[in-house]
């Protein structure tokens, strides 16, 4: 078993690679006005911590088309969330690409003993996140 073992390693490494699914840019609310170097027209995926807060495209976004959206449960990930929301995005376009997200809906309440404070759900995802994605040409 082993005399062929090498000889079939040997043809595998003569053959081009299989054609691998190309994986998205993940990036996420610590990406937040940053500007992130991409390979030109490559697949992006933003996750942020949704429930009861959903995120929604803002229209200045540019040079990044919106391919899906879908939700993810994930009680707790974050303090205060329910879910992750996750936005698929492919760069088109010259130049670098900006996406803006924007949250809306109600911030989760954190209990702390007798106190209710918001969750850093809340208190963190006031605001849109914005993220720069500078394209750069494969080598």
């Amino acid at each position: 078993m082993a005399r062929f073992a090498i000889p079939v390693l040997w043809l595998l490494a003569g053959l081009p690679a299989a054609a691998q699914e190309a994986r998205p840019f993940v990036f996420t609310q610590a990406h937040d006005n940053t500007v992130q170097p991409v390979a030109e027209g490559a697949a992006v995926e933003v996750q942020l911590p949704a429930g009861p807060v959903t995120w929604v495209l803002d229209p200045v976004t540019r040079n990044a088309e919106l391919t899906g959206i879908r939700t993810v449960a994930s009680p707790g990930r974050v303090p205060g969330s329910l879910a992750v929301q996750v936005f698929d995005f492919v760069l088109r376009g010259s130049g670098p690409a900006v996406i803006v997200l924007r949250p809306e809906g109600r911030p989760a309440t954190v209990m702390h003993g007798h106190h209710r404070r918001d969750g850093t759900h809340g208190r963190a995802f006031a605001s849109p996140l914005t993220l720069t994605l500078d394209p750069v040409a494969a080598d």
